[in-house]
C-alpha cells in the first residue's frame, strides 16, 4: 500500500504499541487465537476472536482509520479473481501441498537429523505463509482496515474468505489428529506442542480489546506486518513494527516483574 500523510507514523506506532501488548496479554493473535486456537475448538480463542473482532472493528469507526488510509468512500466491487490472479492462487496451493509432503518424507528419511529437518519445516511452512498473506491482502492495511469499517461505504467483507479458507484446511486437520489420533507424532517434530489453558479471565478479555483496539487503528496485526516491513519497510510499517516488539517486551518485564518467584505463564 502506499499510505497517505493522514496515515500518520503516530497511528501506526500506536496501533503496534495496543496490538504487541495485547497479543503478549492474550497469548495470541489473528493467526494463533483465530486459526490455530479455533480450529482445535477453543472456547478461550473464540471468546478472544470475537472480542478482538468487536475491538478492531469499534476502534477503526471511532478513529476513522478508512478516511486516515485515504480509501475511496464508495462500495468495493464484488468481482471473481482474475485469470492471473487465480492462476497464482492454484500455484501457491501446489507449493504448499508439495512442500510438506516432501518436509514429511524428509522427517521419515533424515531420523538422524531431527533438528534440521524441524528447522526446514519452520522455514518452509513461515515463506509459505507470507506468500499466503501477501496473496490475500492481509500485508495491506487498507485492505484490512476496508474490512474493519462496517458502516463506511467502501466495507469489504473478503477478507472473512482469509480466516474461513485457513480454517477450512486448519479445523479437519487439528481434529483429525486430537480426536482421531490418525499420527501419533508430527513427522518434523518430536512430539506435537497443543496448549492446555482453557481459562476465560479478564486478562483475556483485556488483551483481546488491546489487540483489536491497535489492528482497528493501524489495519495491521503481527505476522503481516513483519512481512510488509521486510517487503516495503515504509515509515508507518516500520514504525508499527518497532513499537509492537516493544509493547511485548515492556510486558514481558512487567510479566516477569508481577509473577512471584518468576514462574512461566502458561500460554494458551
Amino acid at each position: 500500500d502506499v499510505l497517505p500523510a493522514t496515515f500518520t507514523v503516530t497511528r501506526a506506532a500506536l496501533g503496534g504499541l495496543l496490538v504487541g501488548v495485547g497479543a503478549a496479554i492474550g497469548n495470541g493473535c489473528t493467526s494463533g487465537h483465530g486459526i490455530c486456537g479455533n480450529a482445535r475448538l477453543s472456547l478461550r480463542s473464540a471468546v478472544y476472536t470475537m472480542v478482538f473482532m468487536a475491538a478492531g472493528m469499534a476502534a477503526a469507526t471511532a478513529t476513522q482509520s478508512a478516511a486516515a488510509a485515504g480509501i475511496a468512500a464508495k462500495a468495493a466491487p464484488l468481482a471473481l479473481p482474475a485469470d492471473d490472479v487465480a492462476n497464482s492462487g492454484a500455484l501457491l496451493v501446489a507449493s504448499a501441498v508439495l512442500a510438506m509432503l516432501g518436509l514429511c518424507r524428509a522427517g521419515q528419511e533424515f531420523t538422524q537429523e531431527p533438528k534440521a529437518v524441524a528447522l526446514a519445516t519452520e522455514l518452509v511452512a513461515g515463506v509459505l505463509f507470507a506468500f499466503g498473506l501477501v496473496y490475500t491482502g492481509m500485508v495491506r492495511p487498507t485492505k484490512v482496515i476496508a474490512f474493519l469499517s462496517p458502516l463506511y461505504p467502501a466495507w469489504d467483507l473478503s477478507l472473512m474468505f482469509v480466516m474461513g479458507g485457513a480454517l477450512l484446511v486448519a479445523l479437519p486437520g487439528f481434529q483429525l489428529i486430537l480426536r482421531k489420533h490418525i499420527i501419533k507424532k508430527p513427522y518434523c517434530e518430536a512430539n506435537f506442542s497443543i496448549p492446555t489453558r482453557n481459562s476465560i479471565d479478564p486478562t483475556l478479555i483485556l488483551g483481546g480489546i488491546l489487540f483489536g483496539a491497535g489492528w482497528g487503528i493501524s489495519g495491521m496485526c503481527p505476522g503481516p506486518a513483519v512481512v510488509a516491513a521486510v517487503a516495503k519497510p515504509v515509515p508507518q510499517v516500520v514504525a508499527y513494527v518497532v513499537a509492537m516488539m516493544g509493547g511485548m517486551w515492556a510486558q514481558g518485564l512487567w510479566e516477569r516483574a508481577t509473577t512471584s518467584g518468576g514462574a512461566p505463564v502458561e500460554t494458551s
